[in-house]
């Protein structure tokens, strides 16, 4: 299932952000100050959500890069809206080579802000850690 993520995961920011995930080569890649934290429900004979947590700094490049703008002409909404729109890929892709059946149906993705440095913030327990260029990246599927 992991190994799908990933590759879910790498599929979209590859191809559709521009941008390189790459395992981390020593420690855990380091969540910190504001960030967006992405996801998708999945409604079927199982019900479990895919989604993405970003740091800001990351949910900036994926706009920027998806929408085809600088950086310092983007919305807070556009920024949410491309890391939403993220998670919904992820979890397309990951459906697919999943080979889930069609008794599977995404819902429409969801995100809130979240202070990745504060002691509430806790990562997802069956996640991927990545790294983006220098900021983290997790990708996790949760039951609901």
């Amino acid at each position: 299932m992991l190994e799908n993520l990933k590759a879910a995961t790498f599929e979209v920011f590859e191809g559709m952000f521009f941008l390189f995930p790459e395992p981390p080569l020593l420690e855990q890649p380091v969540f910190r100050g504001m960030g967006v934290r992405a996801w998708v429900p999945v409604s079927g004979p199982r019900s479990f959500c895919v989604g993405l947590t970003v740091p800001q700094s990351l949910a900036r490049k994926m706009a920027a890069n998806f929408l085809g703008l600088t950086p310092s002409d983007l919305t807070p909404e556009q920024v949410q809206d491309a890391v939403q729109e993220g998670a919904n890929m992820v979890a397309g892709s990951f459906l697919a080579r999943e080979r889930a059946s069609a008794a599977f149906h995404l819902q429409p993705p969801q995100s809130r802000l979240v202070d990745l440095g504060s002691p509430h913030f806790r990562l997802s327990l069956n996640h991927l850690l990545l790294l983006v260029e220098d900021d983290g990246l997790e990708v996790f599927v949760e039951k609901l």
